[in-house]
């Protein structure tokens, strides 16, 4: 994945989350990177965004965990979904 396609995807994620976003942490799979690119944000804040020199564990697969307030337990899914969707439109 291409890093600078990625940061609407980001920008998009935290206005849909808004909010109801606590905390924000994904390793993600980038072009020219040997690692992933570690992502942390957390409520309102700016993301922080940093190159790993390697996976760790191996496992080299992204992944993206969030957190959120509230009591929807459906809300975390959807902000997910509508992540993937956007990943997936500009995959293709």
């Amino acid at each position: 994945m291409d890093y600078f396609a990625l940061q609407p995807l980001w920008a998009d994620l935290l206005e849909r989350c808004g909010p109801r976003l606590v905390r924000l942490k994904a390793l993600v799979a980038v072009d020219k990177l040997d690692g992933p690119l570690l992502v942390q944000g957390v409520g309102g804040q700016p993301l922080e965004v940093s190159p790993l020199p390697s996976w760790p564990g191996g496992d080299e697969g992204s992944r993206l965990v969030l957190i959120t307030d509230g009591d929807d337990p459906v809300f975390p899914g959807q902000c997910l979904a509508a992540f993937r969707a956007e990943l997936d439109s500009i995959r293709h």
